[in-house]
């Protein structure tokens, strides 16, 4: 793969001597208005000043930012040629020029965080470079109402572990989470009519479907210029256990547009509990910095870090009967969204906390690796005396070739089956679990600490590095038995 940077040459004033540039910023300028891109533009923001050329942030979009480059009319520089960062072919593309030593280019999303420009002035009679300053900048990341996906259909995949141990690293600016990957929670953009209860929340122009070990959830927001907000949200809909929480104000999860400078803001809501307490929270946003996340599959993108602080009680009447005080992490990258999430338990008093109650970190949509796991279909079981050894034929990275990265197995207490999403959410899990092996060979875990004589069920799924979790395999049953042992196998 090709790395240079890529050339774009602005031919500038004369000169009769070499001049260093430092990090460039600038004061507002102005097109023509009938111009391809005459609009306001905003300077990049940087650390020095260069008397010798303007840079300028000039439009934010969906692909990226559109910079503006402009060599002053009376900088004393014989030749000046701006180059891309390392950062791969398509980093930069040259729109047009507007001018005599003006250019327009585009940056890519997944260059914003770490852009670096060479500045090369004056050259030899070979035509290579006499002298170059090698210059960082950063273009100051800008989470806007555009970069958050809204559009009807979209799907983003996060895996979700529960009740796990986080070494909260938030010093930045680059973030790798990097904990074991738990079940696969499919989020999809759908119009609060389809939930089914747009009556309860009115007021939401979006919602989201979440579907994670055969549950579905929705929440459901506002999507404006100004603001992301939740009005609430629907845990186990359809179930018996469905439960409806209505918030009394909108909560402002973001404000746009969002930014390492944004300031703090706080909103206060109540919503009534199932138990029929009411809850009254204020939650107090936060924005730490800007950097990159690494996400599922190695990549890393740009992000703002957000923090949540969420306290508040929940009342019977006037009497306060608990405490809520709960932190959460929210990483936003453009075009996904809260791409990771850290939440710790509803009575945290530390905001650097270890112990997450959910931690929630998405694949992403640039990931190509998007084969899973072969399915296992030969699971067996063997009974002994409160254990019971399980054995499969190893299934490989993608379909039945490579290595898995990992393996989740799992098990019930009982005559039951595990052949659905439901049995498989409630079932135990096997913690402890070897390194697999590559596909084809015989494994064999002991799974002990069970009851003796009682009858056990399992079934197993296999997690390859990028995320793809296999289908769920065939359940294998056996019995705790000294001496003997009943096996079944499905």
């Amino acid at each position: 793969m090709n790395t240079e940077p890529r050339l774009l040459r602005l031919n500038t004033v004369t000169c009769r001597r070499l001049a260093a540039l430092a990090l460039v910023c600038g004061i507002l300028l102005s097109l023509p208005a009938d111009g391809a891109h005459a609009r306001s533009a905003a300077p990049l923001r940087a650390d020095t000043a260069s008397s010798d050329i303007d840079l300028y942030v000039w439009n934010h979009s969906a692909r990226g930012l559109t910079l503006y480059v402009r060599a002053r009319a009376d900088a004393d520089v014989a030749e000046l040629e701006l180059l891309g960062s390392a950062a791969g072919p398509g980093a930069f593309e040259l729109l047009d020029t507007a001018g005599p030593g003006e250019r327009f280019f585009e940056v890519s999303r997944s260059t914003l965080a770490r852009l670096s420009f060479f500045y090369v002035i004056g050259r030899n009679g070979d035509g290579e470079p006499l002298f170059h300053s090698n210059l960082v900048t950063t273009a100051g990341l800008s989470f806007g109402a555009d970069d958050f996906p809204d559009a009807v259909g979209t799907v983003t995949e996060n895996f979700v572990e529960k009740g796990v141990t986080v070494s909260l690293d938030l010093a930045g600016p680059a973030w790798d989470y990097s904990q074991e990957l738990g079940s696969i929670e499919t989020r999809t953009i759908v119009t609060p009519a389809s939930t089914g209860f747009s009556s309860d929340f009115p007021s939401a122009t979006i919602a989201t479907k979440s579907e994670l070990d055969g549950v579905t959830d929705y929440n459901f927001y506002d999507n404006t210029d100004a603001r992301l907000g939740m009005f609430g949200y629907v845990e186990n809909a359809g179930t018996s256990n469905q439960a409806k929480y209505k918030f009394s104000a909108m909560d402002r999860l973001v404000v746009y547009p969002l930014s390492a400078t944004t300031a703090s803001w706080n909103d206060y809501t109540e919503f009534s509990h199932s138990s029929g307490a009411t809850v009254k929270i204020t939650n107090t946003k936060t924005v730490l910095k800007e950097g990159t996340v690494s996400l599922i599959g190695g990549t890393e993108r740009p992000c703002i870090l957000v923090r949540y602080a969420i306290i508040g009680g929940a009342y019977f009447g006037s009497i306060k009967v608990l405490d809520v005080s709960r932190y959460e992490y929210v990483w936003y990258v453009p075009g996904i969204g809260p791409a990771v999430r850290i939440q710790s338990a509803n009575d945290e008093k530390n905001p650097v906390f270890t112990a997450a109650n959910r931690v929630w970190r998405a694949r992403d949509t640039q990931d190509v690796d998007n084969v899973p796991p072969e399915q296992v279909t030969d699971l067996a079981a063997n009974g002994q005396s409160s254990a019971i050894r399980v054995g499969f034929t190893a299934p490989g990275d993608d379909g039945d070739t490579g290595t898995a990265a990992s393996y989740q197995l799992r098990y019930l207490a009982g005559n039951n089956l595990i052949d659905s999403e439901s049995e498989w959410s409630s079932a135990t899990p096997v913690s402890a679990l070897s390194t697999p092996k590559a596909a084809g060979s015989a494994e064999a875990f002991d799974v002990t600490g069970l009851e003796a004589g009682q009858i056990y069920a399992f079934a197993m799924k296999a997690l390859d590095e990028a995320g793809n979790l296999s289908l769920l395999s065939n359940s294998a049953t056996a019995t705790t038995e000294a001496g003997t042992s009943t096996v079944s196998v499905r």
